[in-house]
């Protein structure tokens, strides 16, 4: 019986292992209040979560895009920077983009041009100076190139992270029984060569050695891409602001054009464009007319007998920048080599290869848009139209002439106008010339500099520094100069403008070559002491003391 009233209870629905319904009842509203606190944390989480990830995304892409404009080789992921360039496309559809400058120049294999090459590639970096940047080399035996690859890859690329900056292109002397002493034809010569077998892309420097036995490839088409801007310079030249392909006048940006090329309403041309090369004017006249131009060119028809004398002042009294589109230049080079053969026939004085070029150019049929402030070089105040680029040293204090011609180089990256636009700085900033070009000899007083009395062994971890010319060089240290080697007591004097111009290419040139061998030094020479004194005076070397 108790068995049985045991058992029956413990199947009743009232049995003592079920709990009241009231207690069912509560314990049904307390998981049902449980599991919706859960479900609203939950929805908070993952909302927070959301929050997060979109704003940690957005901060990354404003510091991507941030950080662009200033490292172009910042890294980003293949995939995004895939959907940024799509989405710049889109946005940017009818934007020109701009054509890649190439600025190239000649040399051979010696140490005298090799220092000057440092002076260009470390100027250029610190104008900051677009595209590629190569040297032409002539005439290299295989362990002078294997030298000069390894003293390149040492201490010039450790000048820039940019990727193919700064090129080599190795070509063979260039022969001919005329022109055994003179060594300009490599100009042309190497220029044509690279033409047609520069190939940057079988090195991962972008070095071009395979072609430098080929005196004249078998494909002489253009290898490169015609649309391209080239500008052909000398390496004795000193970067002092950026080269660029438009010439365009603005308000922080005043070209000045040489007579009969100025931009008016009927002749627009300030941009380099196919048919449309540029240049620096040179004083060289147009005597070349008077040559025989159809053996030169071996065309009784050439488009170089065309030109009036007017048009040949205007638009051919031209010389290094050169400025051209690939396809234009490629167009000149050729007759521009083959004349510098037969002008030197009949014109034996050191310009001859700058005539060259010219017929080459009016055989081409390529009058040039000539501009007078590309560069300095010397004192051209007597000239009736002044062909360098001077007009900014008007701007500057006598007794600030010296301190600029140290700084002027570097004052592109600071952006002096947009701390004052009204400053003597910026007025001249505008005004200044893309180049100092220091081939000739510069004197105030007892400093001088020129680049023939220049030490070749000057990049090495032994050599002193340039000395330091006094600030007041350019105002009242001294009203003459003494020449080198001659006697200390022989003043030859001179006007304000030669002391000016003078000192600054003296005090830039100076400070260029001490900051130069600074880094190269601080980066090649890290196992053996190295001479840092400023005591490398180019006056006092040359001139015996008279004590």
């Amino acid at each position: 019986m108790n068995s049985t009233s045991s058992s029956n209870l413990a199947d009743s629905p009232l049995s003592s292992a079920d709990p009241p319904a009231s207690a069912r009842r509560r314990t049904r509203t307390t998981k049902s209040t449980s599991s919706t606190h859960i479900t609203q944390k939950c929805c908070l989480c993952l909302v927070a979560v959301v929050v997060i990830t979109s704003l940690i995304f957005t901060i990354y892409m404003t510091h991507t895009a941030s950080s662009n404009k200033s490292n172009d080789h910042l890294y980003i992921p293949t995939s995004l920077r895939k959907s940024q360039q799509q989405q710049r496309q889109s946005t940017t559809s009818t934007t020109t983009t701009e054509p890649h400058l190439h600025l190239v120049f000649s040399t051979d294999c010696s140490p005298y041009q090799h220092w000057q090459s440092y002076v260009l590639y470390y100027s250029a970096v610190q104008v900051r100076q677009k595209g590629t940047i190569t040297r032409i080399i002539s005439g290299c035996d295989d362990t002078q190139m294997q030298d000069m690859i390894a003293w390149h890859q040492q201490n010039v690329l450790p000048l820039t992270k940019e990727p193919k900056k700064f090129t080599l292109h190795f070509t063979p002397n260039y022969d001919h029984p005329i022109l055994q002493s003179y060594v300009f034809v490599n100009k042309p010569f190497g220029l044509l060569h690279y033409f047609e077998n520069y190939n940057p892309d079988k090195d991962e420097h972008g070095f071009s050695t395979e072609a430098r036995h080929i005196q004249r490839s078998h494909n002489q088409s253009l290898q490169l891409n015609p649309n391209d801007i080239i500008a052909v310079i000398d390496p004795d030249m000193m970067f002092l602001k950026p080269l660029t392909h438009d010439f365009t006048p603005s308000q922080s940006f005043q070209p000045v054009y040489a007579p009969g090329n100025e931009p008016t309403d009927n002749n627009s041309i300030t941009v380099v464009q196919h048919g449309h090369p540029f240049s620096a004017r040179y004083s060289v006249g147009d005597p070349w007319r008077q040559f025989n131009l159809p053996y030169i060119t071996g065309s009784d028809t050439t488009p170089a007998l065309n030109f009036t004398s007017e048009e040949a002042i205007a638009h051919f009294q031209v010389g290094s920048p050169y400025i051209a589109t690939m396809k234009d230049m490629h167009a000149i080079t050729p007759t521009w080599l083959v004349a510098v053969h037969k002008v030197r026939e009949e014109y034996q004085e050191h310009i001859s290869e700058m005539y060259s070029y010219i017929i080459g150019a009016a055989h081409a049929n390529l009058p040039h848009v000539v501009l007078q402030g590309f560069i300095i070089s010397g004192d051209d105040s007597g000239e009736e139209v002044p062909t360098e680029g001077w007009s900014f040293l008007p701007e500057v204090p006598p007794s600030q002439v010296c301190t600029f011609g140290e700084e002027a180089y570097k004052l592109n990256a600071i952006d002096v106008c947009n701390l004052d636009e009204t400053s003597w700085k910026c007025q001249a900033l505008k005004k200044l010339p893309n180049f100092l070009h220091f081939c000739q000899g510069y004197n105030v007083g007892n400093w001088f500099w020129g680049k023939h009395n220049f030490p070749k062994d000057y990049f090495t971890c032994e050599s002193p520094l340039m000395a330091t010319p006094p600030s007041n060089l350019g105002s009242d240290y001294a009203d003459y100069r003494l020449e080198p080697g001659q006697s200390r007591s022989a003043e030859i004097p001179i006007n304000s403008f030669e002391k000016t111009r003078n000192a600054f290419v003296i005090c830039a040139m100076s400070k260029v070559l001490q900051e130069a061998a600074e880094y190269y030094k601080t980066h090649s020479c890290a196992f053996q002491k190295s001479n840092l004194e400023k005591t490398l005076n180019l006056y006092e070397i040359l001139t015996p003391s008279e004590e």
